[in-house]
């Protein structure tokens, strides 16, 4: 049986910061600002701490986590019940492709060229409009181009709502 994606034990400390989806503009520069909704959600000190972005090349989009929660992610990565081989090879591509900062004084994350290409993005692209996407203790962060659309996941709630509400209520 897979184990839960997701788990309220308090020990575990699931975080669930990100919700919704907000249109950000990256500048010329590769910054762009975490949505005010996402930085109300979350404790003063996560915006004091690094967070870490790692391409979905399935996607092309960054996943974005700060960092209490990329430690938890990368401890239930070593901890996975899978040969030793395979972890390692796994947390090599992540380590990598991974880019981490610290938001600014006005809340700005940077993406590294490493990052802004992984988007699909060239040098010297200017102002580009993005899409951060809300989930739970993570966030994506899509191109305007590249993002599948709201559409996208309100079919899937469509589709998952029944088998979800029948396993809860």
């Amino acid at each position: 049986m897979d184990e839960p994606l997701y788990t309220h034990d308090e020990k575990d400390n699931f975080s669930e910061y990100f919700a919704q989806m907000h249109d950000v503009v990256m500048s010329a520069k590769g910054r762009f600002v975490l949505p005010a909704a996402f930085r109300v959600e979350m404790p003063p000190e996560l915006l004091k701490q690094d967070f870490y972005m790692l391409p979905d090349p399935t996607e092309g989009c960054l996943i974005v986590r700060p960092r209490p929660e990329w430690q938890r992610y990368i401890h239930s990565l070593k901890t996975a019940p899978l040969p030793r081989k395979q972890i390692k090879r796994y947390l090599d591509a992540h380590f990598a492709t991974e880019h981490h900062c610290k938001p600014d004084a006005q809340h700005r994350l940077f993406l590294s060229l490493q990052a802004r290409r992984s988007l699909g993005l060239q040098e010297g692209h200017g102002k580009t409009d993005l899409v951060a996407v809300g989930a739970g203790s993570s966030f994506s962060l899509w191109t305007r181009e590249r993002f599948p659309g709201e559409k996208v996941y309100y079919d899937d709630l469509a589709e998952l709502k029944d088998v979800f509400e029948n396993l809860v209520f």
